[in-house]
């Protein structure tokens, strides 16, 4: 069960921007998966197993970056998922998914920050493919 997407949206960001990580922490069930290219760097590993090593992952990127604000840029709604696109402090965006179960609890979620520009079809630059008429010379 997806929770209404404006409601969920407006409570992740301003839990995140008041550090306020049992609030944060309340959307997901205790055996969240999370991957994250990040949790690599900081854990060791790119996937966070449990609300336990999920919140101790969060509190260890808010120690390296105390002053860290969420601007959400847009949102994207799917089957049982929101998909939030945000960047701290005008940097690059990043992508963030969120799968809900059943009690509208997430269950799988994912960060994937933009990296560079990357074209998703050969020859068709990146930034038309929202538009009706790239659809249309998708190869197929």
């Amino acid at each position: 069960m997806t929770p209404d997407p404006k409601s969920f949206v407006a409570d992740w960001q301003a839990a995140w921007n008041s550090y306020d990580m049992p609030r944060l922490m309340a959307h997901f069930r205790p055996d969240i998966v999370y991957r994250s290219p990040q949790a690599e760097t900081i854990c060791g590993n790119g996937e966070v197993r449990g609300i336990q090593a999920l919140t101790a992952y969060w509190c260890a990127t808010l120690e390296r970056d105390p002053d860290q604000e969420v601007e959400v840029l847009d949102v994207f709604t799917g089957f049982e998922t929101i998909v939030i696109v945000w960047r701290d402090r005008g940097g690059p965006p990043v992508a963030e998914s969120f799968h809900f179960d059943e009690n509208g609890a997430i269950d799988v979620a994912a960060a994937c920050p933009r990296t560079g520009p990357i074209d998703a079809r050969p020859g068709i630059p990146l930034g038309s493919m929202a538009t009706p008429q790239a659809a249309t010379r998708l190869p197929a």
